[in-house]
């Protein structure tokens, strides 16, 4: 897989241009990938660039950019870097709540990822 999205993201680059949201969403793929392989250190660079440009291509209160900024969060949580991604999470949350409502599926997983969260810093 990662030669594909290695391959994808060289064409959208290309095409789109490297600023393009298409773009972060390859990002944000090859990231998931790395988190998967447990290659933290490798998909937080990835998780930056996707969310700079998707802040800067629809704003950084949009929907899009929050499912950015909880992907961060969970691979911070993952690093066990938990006041950085108790930071995302609740900045992740405050979007959805405001653009999706408080009763959006994203909204709730956002919620109970930050409770889990809480959770584990309790147990630490």
């Amino acid at each position: 897989a990662e030669p594909l999205l290695e391959r994808a993201l060289t064409i959208l680059e290309n095409t789109l241009g490297p600023e393009h949201p298409i773009v972060a969403n390859t990002l944000n793929n090859q990231a998931s990938l790395y988190h998967d392989q447990g290659r933290l250190d490798d998909a937080e660079p990835l998780l930056e660039r996707a969310l700079t440009i998707l802040e800067n291509a629809l704003g950084p209160e949009h929907p899009v950019a929050a499912n950015m900024l909880s992907n961060q969060a969970s691979l911070y949580n993952d690093q066990g870097r938990l006041d950085d991604a108790e930071i995302r999470f609740k900045k992740a949350l405050e979007i959805f709540e405001q653009a999706l409502g408080p009763e959006h599926p994203k909204t709730v997983t956002v919620r109970n990822n930050l409770q889990r969260l809480h959770d584990q810093k309790l147990e630490a």
